[in-house]
């Protein structure tokens, strides 16, 4: 009986042993990744990193990585990054009865969703410059590609001394907000793409789509009330940073402009939104019938005084007496003599 008891406290302590070793086993080829990255005072334990787009839809980011475990790491290792569901639920792009929704289609890398169309014009509508078509793939891409195509024509820089100044023609906050405006509020049940139309003096942007029901022009342009279309993809660009409060676009393009000579103009029709952006010229001595004037003529096109007059709300003899008034503030300048007398902003 005593060697029964032996052979049976042998067996166990066999059988935890290999137990032990088994689990050692497992704890030793088993290893944990994480990232490691600099924590900036102030961040509340976030860093942000910044990766840049390339065409090819292909980026290349060298992040530090620590590999943990109970062996060192003697070989590269392919690590894959994806968005878990609880992330996906808790922005309402995904749960477990629909799967995936539009919300998360518009941000996905290929889908089958209309984008943008940008053309810039020449002199007129009849020349067209360039054009570039965005569509089928993220509203995260589109947004980017449209601020990118932006920087070409309104950005560039002055060298002052041993610095460089980049200067802007249109502000970049103000394209940026009516860009997320149009890509958040447009229907996306129309094959239609938002409409981006460059010009010297202006940028014209047109998205699909009227005031949702339940807010007025008056409330929408004013900011007094907002009315979410599109709720889950606004709120993935607010978390980006992209916008700031919800329903305040309109206002801040607005207030972008405070000191501008020629302000932005918004028009709301039953089936589109048209936001247009003017060159950015500080506010001068003008008057207010100088500021009608100044708002119809060009920055590369001379006009004749035919081409103004009929389009103020003063005849022709005081519009020739401002626009000499105009061009001795040197706001304008004149080119001809006589019937072949033209103007254009200076």
């Amino acid at each position: 009986m005593k060697n029964i008891y032996i052979y049976l406290s042998l067996l166990a302590v066999i059988v935890l042993g290999t137990a032990c070793n088994n689990e050692w086993e497992d704890e030793q080829y088993e290893q944990y990744v994480s990232f490691k990255a600099p924590i900036a005072s102030g961040s509340d334990g976030v860093t942000t990193i910044y990766v840049r787009y390339k065409d090819n839809g292909k980026v290349t980011y060298q992040l530090p990585i620590i590999v943990s475990g109970s062996t060192v790491n003697s070989q590269d290792r392919d690590i894959h990054i994806a968005v878990d569901k609880d992330t996906l639920k808790t922005l309402n792009l995904y749960d477990d009865v629909n799967g995936f929704n539009n919300a998360a289609g518009l941000l996905a890398d290929k889908n089958h969703f209309p984008g943008i169309d940008i053309v810039k014009f020449g002199e007129n509508i009849s020349i067209i410059q360039k054009r570039s078509t965005v569509e089928n793939v993220s509203v995260l891409e589109v947004y980017e590609k449209a601020i990118e195509i932006f920087r070409d024509y309104y950005q560039y820089e002055v060298i002052q001394g041993a610095d460089r100044k980049k200067m802007e023609k249109i502000p970049e906050a103000a394209f940026r907000e009516a860009i997320a405006n149009a890509l958040i509020h447009r229907v996306w049940d129309v094959d239609s793409q938002i409409r981006i139309s460059m010009f010297d003096d202006r940028i014209e942007i047109v998205s699909p789509g009227g005031l949702p029901s339940g807010i007025t022009e008056e409330e929408y342009l004013s900011g007094k009330l907002s009315v979410l279309r599109n709720r889950n993809l606004a709120n993935v660009f607010y978390r980006l940073g992209f916008v700031e409060i919800f329903g305040t676009g309109i206002t801040r393009i607005k207030q972008l402009y405070a000191e501008a000579l020629i302000k932005p103009d918004f028009e709301v029709s039953e089936n589109a939104i048209k936001i247009m952006l003017p060159i950015f010229e500080k506010n001068v001595d003008l008057t207010e019938d100088e500021i009608v004037i100044y708002k119809l003529l060009s920055k590369t096109m001379l006009k004749p005084i035919s081409e103004v007059a009929p389009y103020v709300p003063f005849g022709k003899s005081k519009t020739t007496k401002l626009l000499k008034e105009m061009c001795q503030k040197g706001v304008i300048t004149v080119e001809g003599k006589g019937k072949g007398t033209k103007y254009i902003i200076s």
